[in-house]
């Protein structure tokens, strides 16, 4: 029989032909197949944006920063892809380093000390004078490790390219520890820490005497991988207090730690005690990431136990180790440049 005109079709023995468009009758197999095909793809496709949406507003959520303006660009959250293998460290690796909290409760390891003794350098010697800053002496009473040397003389030209100043007066490095040592004092054994005041009129003065140049170095000394990290204060009596106070002309003391730590501090206006603090709650799994200049970076704590233990170290960029002294090494991962 014929279909009828409202699209219904009836049975005979005439072949069964495909319902007109429009017509309630059954559909082919494989109408049905590509139709399931196509919601099976719009539902995976549904899920693929899902995950990845997901994924964006956890990455913004745990990973970003507060924008801090560090004069030379902005210290931001960064991703890495960190492959690790777990390597077996000695705990003295926890007694060195540049990153040690040095005072009288954790006080430098004897063996290390001898060491930067030996290794340490003569300032005057090393850089056979400067035309960017003066010494408060020319005989090898300044020591200080070459990394350290050369960091201040890039900090020193720094501030003579900005501001036109080469008054910078290099006080002290290495100093050892006797019954006035006061507590900070204690990290100028390591050989990173120096002192530094002003000449002004041919006379020595603080480095708070000058308000622009103590503001450079707050800005700009974590550029050269320094932190200010103390200064004297001097109230309207003329009080002394803080770092060389009993001294007549208090000096600020400057200590080396790297451009990646010391931007960081910076930024964040941290002390050195409470960015210790601070590294020992990131791990290799979630690690403290940032930007330093141009280059990014991945900081994380691993505890020691024992005389050896285990440490996730990174296989695929370039890291260097720190101890702090106390019960761990801190992990500083570049980021930058894969291996």
């Amino acid at each position: 029989m014929n279909d009828n005109d409202q699209g219904t079709r009836s049975f005979g023995s005439e072949p069964e032909k495909a319902p007109r468009k429009g017509g309630n009758g059954n559909l082919p197999l494989k109408q049905y197949l590509l139709y399931a095909i196509l919601a099976i793809a719009a539902v995976v496709g549904l899920l693929l944006c899902a995950t990845v949406i997901t994924e964006i507003v956890y990455s913004i959520n745990t990973s970003k920063l507060p924008d801090n303006d560090i004069g030379g660009g902005k210290v931001e959250m960064v991703n890495g892809d960190m492959k690790f293998e777990s390597s077996s460290l000695s705990s003295a690796e926890v007694k060195k380093g540049d990153l040690l909290l040095i005072n009288k409760t954790h006080n430098i390891d004897a063996t290390l000390k001898a060491a930067i003794k030996a290794a340490s350098k003569n300032t005057y010697t090393a850089t056979g004078g400067s035309v960017y800053y003066k010494f408060d002496r020319t005989d090898d009473k300044i020591k200080l490790s070459d990394e350290t040397i050369k960091a201040f003389g890039q900090l020193a030209e720094g501030l003579y390219n900005d501001k036109n100043v080469s008054d910078l007066l290099l006080c002290y490095g290495i100093l050892d520890p006797n019954k006035k040592t006061l507590e900070y004092d204690y990290s100028h054994q390591l050989g990173t820490v120096v002192d530094v005041k002003l000449m002004k009129d041919g006379n020595k003065a603080t480095i708070q005497s000058n308000p622009e140049i103590a503001e450079w170095l707050k800005t700009n000394a974590c550029k050269y991988g320094f932190i200010v990290e103390y200064e004297p204060v001097i109230d309207g009596a003329g009080n002394k207090s803080g770092h060389g106070s009993d001294e007549a002309i208090p000096s600020t003391q400057l200590r080396y730690v790297g451009v990646a730590h010391a931007t960081y501090i910076q930024a964040n206006n941290l002390t050195f005690e409470a960015y210790l603090a601070k590294v020992r709650t990131a791990s290799s799994e979630k690690p403290l990431t940032f930007k330093a200049g141009e280059s990014s970076y991945a900081v994380y704590f691993v505890e020691a136990s024992g005389e050896n233990f285990e440490a996730s170290l990174p296989t695929n960029y370039n890291y260097s180790i720190s101890g702090n002294n106390v019960d761990g090494i801190i992990v500083t991962v570049e980021l930058s440049v894969k291996k």
